[in-house]
């Protein structure tokens, strides 16, 4: 896998937003996705990010 030139746009795909922060998770390298701002809110900012840090996501 190679690192995208611009940041990857899941519109309001969900599913695929989910499916693919995991793949991307333990890259050696950045990436950004963006969408509808539906994607971007979470019930517990907290435990996303605990999260994202546990799969290796965040430093």
């Amino acid at each position: 896998m190679t690192q995208p030139q611009q940041p990857l746009d899941m519109v309001t795909a969900g599913t695929a937003h989910s499916l693919i922060k995991r793949l991307l998770a333990g890259q050696p390298f950045e990436t950004t996705l963006v969408g509808d701002t539906s994607l971007s809110q979470t019930a517990d900012g907290a435990s996303a990010v605990n999260t994202y840090k546990h799969w290796g996501a965040v430093q």
